[in-house]
């Protein structure tokens, strides 16, 4: 195996992979080491939103750059990643309103395809929403939500067809550094050089940053989503708007004829990664029905779709 690359990269996950992806195309020869299996961190976990409105333009601007990358990917990987279906932004108070206002004028400034819609098309792009408290809504057509395992198959794929080389299960137990610049990493049985080293670890990053003594501000958050199972009732359609809802804290987008809500926690419960075991993974973690946070989501969904309580069927 070859020991010496222009670029490696810590981490196996949606960011790694399209780093690996993009620096592959461009020639460069690329590392990927993942600790455990690839993807098995918090993008194996991921909603898969696909939202590309912000505040920022510059930001903005990338996400639709994003976007097209994704496109590009299911054009010449013949496969379906990313599934259009358009997003809600809504307001229910004057201030949230007026923010939505300024959104779509810095939106189409920039070439952002986003209006300001009524209640009435808002009902129709999401009709399962309650909407007798909004007062504003404004609508991004060109937003949908990624499936994250197909999403990082395909970054994987393309930075293999290119020349990358991909290891899981592979920790990096060092980083070398001779006269202030990176030389390579150490593994428990390989030594790999490089004079680029990319920290794309996610929850973990700030450890291996410390592997530099380089500090790194860094918090690791618990976050919550819940899925409901298919109702004959209340029909969830898969191109039915993504929404967004900053009052009561939630997002939400269609899942497999259901509908998949998140919250944007008000008080996080945050996790020490070196508190874990070494093969502490991700998708082993369960979730409680009766937990503070999950009952804060159930409460907070419901105002918004009525049809969510405590006793409905759901994955959290």
């Amino acid at each position: 195996m070859n020991r010496a690359f222009d670029v490696i990269i810590i981490g196996g996950g949606a960011s790694g992979c399209s780093t690996a992806m993009q620096l592959s195309l461009r020639g460069r020869s690329v590392l990927v080491l993942d600790k455990a299996q690839f993807g098995s961190g918090s993008t194996g976990q991921a909603a898969g939103l696909g939202g590309q409105l912000r505040s920022n333009p510059s930001e903005t601007r990338l996400l639709m750059e994003g976007i097209k990358v994704v496109r590009e990917m299911e054009r010449k990987l013949n496969q379906k990643i990313f599934t259009k279906t358009g997003s809600l932004h809504v307001a229910a108070t004057e201030d949230r309103a007026l923010e939505l206002r300024d959104f779509v004028k810095s939106g189409k400034a920039i070439g952002f395809e986003i209006e300001l819609v009524d209640r009435e098309f808002a009902k129709s792009r999401l009709p399962c929403m309650q909407t007798d408290d909004l007062i504003e809504f404004c609508y991004c057509a060109t937003d949908g939500h990624f499936a994250p395992s197909e999403l990082l198959s395909g970054y994987m794929r393309i930075a293999r067809d290119a020349g990358a080389t991909l290891l899981s299960d592979t920790l990096v137990e060092d980083i070398m550094i001779e006269g202030g610049r990176v030389k390579g990493i150490q593994t428990a049985d390989e030594t790999f050089f490089a004079p680029v080293v990319v920290n794309a670890a996610g929850p973990w990053s700030y450890l291996v940053a410390e592997l530099t003594q380089t500090p790194m501000a860094a918090a690791t958050l618990g976050h919550y989503y819940l899925v409901t199972e298919p109702s004959s009732d209340v029909p969830i359609a898969p191109t039915d708007a993504a929404i967004r809802d900053r009052a009561n804290r939630i997002y939400s987008r269609p899942e497999m004829g259901g509908v998949l809500v998140g919250s944007y926690e008000q008080e996080p419960v945050e996790y020490s990664m070196e508190a874990l075991p070494e093969d502490f993974q991700m998708s082993e973690i369960r979730i409680q029905r009766d937990n503070l946070n999950v009952a804060l989501l159930i409460e907070a969904a419901s105002q918004r779709f009525p049809f969510i309580n405590e006793r409905t069927p759901m994955s959290v």
